[in-house]
């Protein structure tokens, strides 16, 4: 029994260093320190993106590490791990955030900080993600229905990208294609299409850079990935909740 016991035991060992030896490796850095946020700054200049809404996300991004979870849990510099592996605690980020609340944003509005300004579409009315709208910074907030085109849940008609690109092609949207890129994660769940996360890719100097926020009350993160396919992959590995999970970048599906 013991000799069983000792072959399983090593079994599930060498499945577990398969799986991470074979599992694609990025590098990322979740911007606690001077540096790393001076880097992100630099490279969002670099794709034009506009001072004033770098400097926000910057604001934003210092407010978080002040927080306790930023302070106690979080390495900083630049780290290496697998796309499969999960990286914070969120209960104890939760927790953290009840003892000592802050401003903080979802994936989505963190996005939209930087991308709005490269993006268009005609007017809406839909009102289903007006509360997100809400907490966007002032003078972006007449922006509402440019978020709600680009964000908001749709019935599921077709396949999720078709029903997603059908619905962005239908109110006119327009995607400015330039260096910076705004990378989207959609699910279906009960017939109903969620944008499920949201981030911006920049190509810059032969790599690809991917900054998100990774969840709400865990911290904003920049990261490499060696390929698109690799961050297909990080995304996708997300969540298993939902059925015909689809990665685009801009308009197009990755």
């Amino acid at each position: 029994m013991k000799h069983r016991t000792s072959i399983l035991f090593f079994f599930c060992v060498a499945i577990f260093l398969l799986t991470s030896c074979s599992s694609p490796q990025y590098q990322y850095n979740t911007l606690t320190t001077d540096n790393s946020i001076n880097n992100l700054s630099e490279i969002l200049v670099t794709a034009n993106v506009p001072e004033e809404d770098v400097e926000t996300i910057i604001n934003y991004i210092e407010l978080y590490c002040t927080g306790i979870y930023a302070n106690d849990s979080l390495n900083s510099g630049w780290q290496t791990t697998n796309v499969l592996k999960e990286l914070y605690d969120y209960t104890a980020a939760i927790n953290s955030y009840a003892e000592q609340e802050f401003d903080d944003l979802n994936c989505r509005q963190a996005a939209f900080i930087l991308y709005h300004s490269f993006f268009s579409s005609a007017e809406t009315n839909e009102p289903e993600i007006l509360d997100e709208c809400r907490q966007l910074p002032q003078n972006m907030r007449s922006e509402q229905s440019n978020y709600t085109v680009l964000f908001g849940s749709l019935p599921l008609i077709d396949t999720v990208e078709r029903t997603v690109l059908n619905y962005w092609e239908e109110n006119d949207a327009v995607f400015a294609r330039e260096q910076i890129q705004l990378v989207s994660l959609w699910g279906a769940k009960e017939e109903i299409i969620h944008n499920l996360h949201a981030g911006i890719l920049i190509n810059k100097d032969d790599k690809i850079y991917f900054f998100e926020k990774t969840d709400p009350m865990t911290p904003y993160q920049l990261s490499i990935f060696e390929t698109t396919d690799d961050l297909r992959n990080y995304l996708l590995n997300r969540t298993d909740e939902f059925s015909d999970m689809t990665v685009l970048i801009d308009d197009r599906r990755l």
